[in-house]
């Protein structure tokens, strides 16, 4: 979901209600702590140079369970933000974290009126250099799932 998909969605609603990725609403007292710009720039395993932009937002639930954030207060708040960065229309990136021990990023989808945190995964960006297949097995499973010796990929 791109940011102006996010505010676009963040009009249509009445209250904000965010899930994780095993379904369960985020508490509804939750904090914005955060919104960023997270620029990435890197090298593939095949050479190739990349650099993404993502709007970051920080989901934070304290103990003041009377807080509540509505459409409009996020709207804001990102509007606000996105000027003050030099946001576009980028992806837009969740930190949140789920339990104790982990803090973990994820993307976001707007179902039904509601939001959603997404699963996030790595991949090789430079598959046809590594010499890992594209190709799917009748089992599901990926053909060469790891690079072969001496590909120059690893």
């Amino acid at each position: 979901m791109t940011l102006q998909q996010f505010l676009n969605a963040l009009n249509a609603i009445e209250t904000v209600d965010i899930r994780d990725t095993r379904g369960v609403q985020i508490p509804q007292h939750f904090h914005i702590t955060e919104v960023g710009k997270t620029t990435r720039e890197s090298i593939d395993c095949g050479g190739h140079p990349h650099k993404t932009v993502k709007a970051t937002i920080q989901l934070y639930a304290a103990n003041d369970i009377d807080h509540r954030l509505a459409p409009g207060k996020v709207i804001s708040i990102l509007q606000s933000t996105a000027q003050d960065l030099g946001l576009g229309d980028e992806e837009v990136e969740v930190e949140y974290q789920i339990d104790d021990n982990t803090v973990g990023l994820y993307g976001l989808e707007h179902i039904n009126r509601k939001f959603y945190l997404t699963q996030r995964h790595t991949d090789c960006l430079a598959k046809e250099e590594c010499g890992i297949p594209t190709a799917v097995l009748s089992d599901g499973a990926d053909e060469g799932a790891c690079c072969s010796p001496g590909s120059g990929c690893c």
